[in-house]
């Protein structure tokens, strides 16, 4: 593609800073509207460890990179801020990374205003201020649809997903889009992730524990403290951990970008990874005992540190503990490619280089 500007939601997070570093890598411009951040300096400084982290070229402030600033407390002034941007941007295609992620139906309102009110007013906002916007990207999860006991279609299920605040609110989101892209010109693809993790090559990732991540640090603790050989995990050994890396999310955002022409007014794309044996339970259960120089395998927890081990790990238990199978054939139909599951080495890479980290 010839050089074009995109508006990134979520800089100053894992994904969305990933995200607009690859377009910039690219040669094309990135406009960021971010949160709190009225020098751009957070955005800057995200987008500049995205890139060095995952090898690609430095953002330049000002030149490859611009940020405004947007309190989404005022709602009432998106078109303004999204006008100013389209006086001095062609804006391309619109990539929404930016979420509320806990867990906790404490927060739930709030996750509902970031994720959903946010989201249909940033869409219904872009549509009318950007005449030549190409597509709206929204970067949902794969689990939106909460566990079932079918295969997970990529259609917006109309069944309510009550499993915790983030999947609840992102199904949400999925719904609003899908009832406000009938009325709505701007063509829209619900992006739907696994677990996103670091890159294949050497694992690297943000700092900020999310997601498998969580997961991971609930296994190191409980190493570090009971220093056990050995350690029973309520999982499913047979289940497959459906791990995708950034530099694979990267990788599809720009191929859904470049075959734009390919796809359908409205799109649901599920990435996931095709699954191996590599990525089961007992696979993975088995490289992060070596990494932790402990035995670690499914079955009931029976001692008093397993069971605070399997406490440790609860909020994100249900990913590895059901058995998700998801349909994943829009992707391949768009682009002409397939995400490939993560071999050894890159799961491996990944715990490395966590595990690594939390010893610093």
């Amino acid at each position: 593609m010839k050089r074009q500007s995109f508006l990134v939601t979520g800089g100053t997070g894992f994904v969305g800073g990933c995200i607009a570093a690859e377009l910039i890598d690219q040669g094309h411009s990135v406009v960021v509207l971010s949160r709190n951040d009225k020098d751009g300096q957070r955005t800057l400084n995200s987008v500049e460890t995205a890139a060095k982290g995952l090898g690609l070229r430095a953002p330049k402030l000002g030149d490859s990179l611009q940020v405004f600033d947007f309190d989404e407390s005022k709602l009432e002034l998106l078109p303004e801020v999204l006008r100013q941007i389209s006086l001095k941007n062609q804006i391309h295609s619109v990539v929404h990374a930016a979420a509320e992620m806990s867990y906790s139906f404490k927060v739930f309102q709030k996750a509902l205003k970031a994720n959903k009110l946010f989201t249909l007013n940033l869409y219904k906002s872009t549509s009318s201020s950007f005449n030549n916007c190409k597509r709206f990207y929204y970067i949902s999860t794969a689990y939106a649809s909460g566990p079932v006991n079918h295969p997970i279609e990529e259609l917006v299920t109309k069944v309510e997903v009550k499993t915790n605040s983030y999947q609840s609110s992102k199904w949400a989101t999925e719904v609003g889009l899908s009832v406000e892209s009938k009325k709505t010109k701007l063509p829209l693809t619900i992006v739907r992730p696994s677990i996103v993790v670091g890159s294949r090559l050497d694992g690297w990732a943000q700092s900020k524990p999310f997601g498998f991540y969580m997961f991971l640090s609930g296994f190191i603790r409980a190493v570090k403290k009971f220093k056990k050989s050995k350690i029973k995990v309520d999982l499913v050994e047979d289940n497959h951990i459906n791990l995708v890396t950034i530099d694979q999310v990267n990788e599809a955002m720009t191929s859904l970008i470049s075959s734009d022409g390919k796809q359908n007014q409205f799109e649901v794309v599920n990435l996931v990874p095709q699954n191996s044996e590599d990525n089961k339970t007992k696979s993975l259960l088995k490289l992060i005992g070596n990494a932790l120089e402990t035995k670690l395998e499914c079955g009931a927890p029976g001692s008093l540190q397993e069971k605070v081990l399997n406490k440790s790990i609860q909020l994100n238990k249900i990913f590895a503990k059901h058995s998700w199978n998801f349909k994943t054939g829009n992707y391949r139909r768009i682009t002409g490619k397939e995400i490939r599951a993560l071999t050894i080495d890159n799961i491996r890479n990944v715990i490395r280089f966590y595990h690594q980290k939390s010893k610093l």
